[in-house]
């Protein structure tokens, strides 16, 4: 029995980078279609997540397995917090860490800019993503933003240590 271990490097890309757009679609089509039920009991969302300002967006990371892009996620300036946004890994990168590895990336990003937390929004029916966030330190916080009035949104916060 042969093992292969896989290389995950996270670099910085613009929001607009053709990879990155091709990521964020596959997120969309994916939530879409898991929350089928859920966003037909909510009008204004039948087309999957509200859209995001790209004027908004920070610092964008994607994340290659082996040389091909296989995550993506992203900061949003929220006003007085940053938002991580659209954390997504390919289906067939999952469990090799490309998350884990974005996250830490973001993390570290706000951390050298004097960011003390970064702030999340999830879904219910998003238990791996749920699962991940637990094990990687973020807590359960009260609903923020224009999203928070929705009874099915999980908020997170992560308290960032100093170096």
């Amino acid at each position: 029995m042969s093992s292969t271990t896989s290389t995950v490097t996270v670099r910085t890309i613009t929001w607009a980078a053709p990879e990155a757009v091709a990521l964020r679609a596959e997120f969309v089509a994916e939530m879409t279609v898991r929350y089928a039920e859920l966003l037909a009991q909510h009008a204004d969302l039948e087309d999957g997540p509200p859209d995001i300002d790209p004027a908004t967006i920070l610092h964008t990371v994607v994340a290659d397995v082996d040389g091909a892009p296989a995550g993506h996620a992203a900061l949003q300036d929220v006003g007085h917090d940053w938002e991580v946004k659209r954390v997504y890994t390919r289906p067939d990168a999952r469990r090799r860490g490309v998350s884990q590895a974005l996250l830490a990336s973001l993390e570290t990003y706000a951390r050298e800019r004097g960011r003390r937390r970064l702030v999340l929004g999830t879904g219910p029916l998003q238990t791996e993503a749920i699962a991940l966030y637990t094990r990687e330190g973020w807590t359960r916080i009260p609903g923020f933003g224009p999203e928070a009035f929705r009874d099915f949104g999980l908020y997170f916060e992560k308290v960032l240590g100093t170096d």
